[in-house]
């Protein structure tokens, strides 16, 4: 069996103009073709003004094959002022008691909606993108849920709109408390770092069916019932 290709980007932000290469998104992308899948990490730095601050992590990515886009290093600490993306995307006057860290993730012109990454000394360190594509035009993202690796009590919602607004109807996702990612811990620190699976659906621009959407986790959901 093939393994998934795995992309690890450091805490340094490259800048792919509309996460799609050229002065335009494809509209022609073919099973096999390169694009760009972008993942978005922010915070609020101003509680008064709403102000937010960004980073962004480029992955070249094969349109129809299964990946992970793992940054690496995003969780370092659990304490959030020693924490490196904590202090990259850090505002003085923000207390570390109501720091948070959102992301989405953008491929060819569109937008997922947007999850926490840390928030409360907790993190959800795992997230599944589903991007449709209709006759090779990048259409949406959508997220995958399901709490399939945690119990009810480490399982919540976390899909949001751009204004903080809970989706309705999205699924429950896993987290983690914080204190459980420091190093002799049940997770290593790097178990926590954000990790994006990335699959798409739809069809391509000669009208054959995307299927590496058919791996996304949900699809192997078990019921010990």
């Amino acid at each position: 069996m093939r393994s998934s290709p795995v992309f690890l980007a450091a805490l340094v932000a490259q800048s792919v103009c509309g996460c799609y290469q050229g002065s335009s998104p494809n509209d022609q992308l073919a099973i096999g073709s390169e694009t760009w899948i972008c993942v978005t990490v922010g915070a609020t730095t101003s509680p008064i003004s709403k102000s937010f601050k960004y980073t962004r992590f480029s992955f070249k990515a094969t349109v129809d094959e299964f990946a992970v886009l793992e940054l690496e290093n995003s969780f370092s600490d659990e304490y959030y002022p020693d924490d490196a993306l904590m202090q990259k995307l850090w505002a003085p006057e923000t207390p570390p008691s109501t720091s948070e860290l959102w992301v989405h993730v953008e491929s060819e012109g569109q937008f997922s909606y947007q999850k926490v990454f840390r928030k409360e000394a907790a993190t959800w360190p795992t997230a599944v993108a589903v991007i449709s594509v209709l006759e090779g035009k990048v259409t949406g993202i959508s997220w995958d849920f399901g709490c399939f690796s945690c119990s009810s009590e480490t399982c919540a919602p976390n899909t949001y709109r751009y204004s903080g607004e809970a989706v309705s109807g999205a699924g429950d996702e896993c987290f983690v408390e914080d204190v459980d990612c420091k190093p002799g811990a049940s997770h290593a620190p790097k178990d926590c770092d954000l990790k994006v699976y990335a699959t798409w659906s739809g069809t391509d621009s000669k009208g054959s069916y995307l299927l590496s959407q058919q791996k996304r986790l949900s699809n192997f959901k078990q019921s010990v019932a």
